[in-house]
C-alpha cells in the first residue's frame, strides 16, 4: 500500500485510529520513515512501519501492518480535535449554515450505543407560528426515549418526509436498510417515503401515539432530561438500568418453573413445567423461544441455566443495556441556547417561520 507523501500517510493513520477507536501513536516520524504503534495495551501486536520507496521520491510505502488488536476501544482520542471536526463537517455546514448543532450531538450519542430502532412521527404546532414538527426518536439502554432529530416543515407530505429522511439517512450513515427497524403510525406521505428511500428496512405500524408526550412538551426540557439521565446513569446499582432489572426480575419468576440440564459445553436442554422443551446456548446468547435473540434480555429459560451455572444474570444482557453504553449515548451534550435578544447580530436576513398553509 502506497501514499503520495508523508502527510497523506499520517492522515490515513489518524482516520484509522478514529474509526477503530484505537490509541495509535507515532513512534518515529521523520522524512524517511514512519512507525506507529497501538498504545492501548502493552502487548497489543498492532504496529505500522512505512518508508520512502526512493530517495528522490515523496511516495511512502507500508512495509509492515498486522491489523490484530488485543486492546479494547477507547472513548477519547486526541485526534478528534477541533481541526478534525471542522474538516469533517465543513462542507455540510457550508451547504446548510443553519445546521442544528444540537441535532448533531443527539445523532452522535445515538450512534454511540443505541439500538438500530427509530420511531418517526409528526405533529401540528400550536401557537403564533403554524406548521408541523417531524421527529425521529430512538431507545436508550434503559428503554427510555432518546431524541435523535426534529425539524419544522410547512406541511406534512411525501416530499417533506423524503427530505427529512434523506438527511436522517445521511447523518446516521444508514447503508444497509435490513439492519434497521422503523416504527410509525400512518402519517400522511410517510409510508410511501419509507418505501422509496428504505425499501429493505423493516417498517412497523403502531396505532397508539407512543410519542404524543414529545409533541406536547417544550423541547428545551430535553436539555434538563439529558442532564438528569446522565447523572442517574452514574449511580445505577447494577450493570444494567432499573427498567431492565425489573424485566429480568420478572423473568426470574418464570425461571423457577424451568428445569435446565447441561448437554455439553454451554448448551442446555430446558424443560418447562407446563409443557415445552427449549434449547439454550449461553455462549451464543440464544434460546429456541427466540425472546432472548430478539430483545437481548435473558428469558426465563436462559435465566434458569445461568442460575444453574451460578453466574451473574446481568452479564448475559446485551451490551446496549449496560451502564457503559447508556452513559456513552448521553455523553454528547445538547448545548443550551440563550434567548433571542442575546443572539449575535449578523447581516444575514432573519429566519422566518414556514408560510402558513391550511391543512386539508
Amino acid at each position: 500500500m502506497q501514499f503520495g507523501n508523508k502527510d497523506e500517510l499520517k492522515e490515513a493513520i489518524r482516520e484509522y485510529a478514529i474509526v477503530q477507536g484505537r490509541n495509535v501513536k507515532l513512534v518515529k516520524n521523520d522524512n524517511k520513515r514512519i512507525q506507529a504503534k497501538c498504545a492501548g495495551h502493552t502487548k497489543c501486536p498492532f504496529i505500522l512501519f512505512a518508508s520512502k520507496i526512493d530517495r528522490d521520491e515523496q511516495t511512502f510505502s507500508i512495509k509492515t501492518l498486522p491489523l490484530e488488536h488485543e486492546c479494547t476501544r477507547v472513548d477519547k482520542l486526541k485526534y478528534t480535535n477541533s481541526r478534525w471536526l471542522s474538516k469533517k463537517f465543513a462542507d455540510k455546514i457550508r451547504k446548510n449554515p443553519e445546521w442544528d448543532v444540537g441535532a448533531f450531538q443527539s445523532e452522535r450519542g445515538f450512534l454511540a450505543r443505541c439500538r438500530p430502532l427509530i420511531g418517526i412521527d409528526g405533529c401540528h404546532l400550536n401557537g403564533p407560528y403554524t406548521g408541523q414538527v417531524l421527529t425521529a426518536v430512538g431507545v436508550d439502554g434503559n428503554n427510555g426515549m432518546y431524541p435523535v432529530a426534529y425539524v419544522v416543515v410547512e406541511v406534512e407530505s411525501k416530499s417533506s418526509w423524503i427530505w427529512f429522511l434523506e438527511l436522517l439517512i445521511e447523518d446516521l450513515k444508514i447503508e444497509n436498510g435490513k439492519a434497521w427497524v422503523f416504527m410509525s403510525d400512518k402519517q400522511k406521505g410517510l409510508i410511501p417515503a419509507i418505501k422509496t428511500l428504505l425499501p429493505t428496512a423493516e417498517h412497523k405500524i403502531f396505532k397508539r401515539q407512543v410519542y404524543l408526550n414529545m409533541s406536547r412538551k417544550d423541547y428545551s426540557l430535553y436539555h434538563v432530561k439529558d442532564a438528569n439521565r446522565r447523572i442517574a446513569g452514574t449511580v445505577w446499582r447494577h450493570l444494567v438500568g432499573p427498567r431492565i432489572v425489573k424485566i429480568i426480575e420478572k423473568n426470574k419468576l418464570g425461571a423457577s418453573q424451568c428445569i435446565p440440564r447441561l448437554e455439553g459445553e454451554s448448551k442446555y436442554q430446558v424443560s418447562y413445567m407446563y409443557e415445552g422443551e427449549y434449547v439454550v446456548d449461553l455462549k451464543a446468547k440464544t434460546c429456541s423461544c427466540r425472546r432472548w435473540n430478539l430483545c437481548g434480555i435473558p428469558c426465563s429459560h436462559a435465566i434458569s441455566c445461568i442460575l444453574r451455572k451460578e453466574a451473574n444474570v446481568f452479564d448475559y444482557a446485551h451490551e446496549c443495556y449496560k451502564k457503559e453504553a447508556y452513559l456513552s449515548s448521553y455523553e454528547p451534550m445538547v448545548h443550551p441556547i440563550p434567548s433571542m435578544d442575546q443572539w449575535q447580530r449578523t447581516n444575514w436576513p432573519p429566519i422566518k417561520p414556514p408560510p402558513y398553509k391550511k391543512q386539508p
